[in-house]
């Protein structure tokens, strides 16, 4: 069975793995490897409309 973060890179997911997970060895290397960054930004504030 493929791992869920294969899959959802294959199919051009963006994939994000827990910090507590990142270093976890996937062959051929960390299973972070090809994925969202540990911290993700926070989302850009939406400018607020008046009236």
């Amino acid at each position: 069975m493929r791992k869920p973060r294969h899959l959802g890179l294959a199919l051009g997911y963006d994939v994000w793995i827990a910090s507590n997970d990142g270093d976890r060895s996937d062959a051929p290397g960390k299973l972070s490897h090809g994925c969202l960054p540990d911290r993700l930004r926070p989302p850009k504030a939406r400018p607020r409309r008046c009236g």
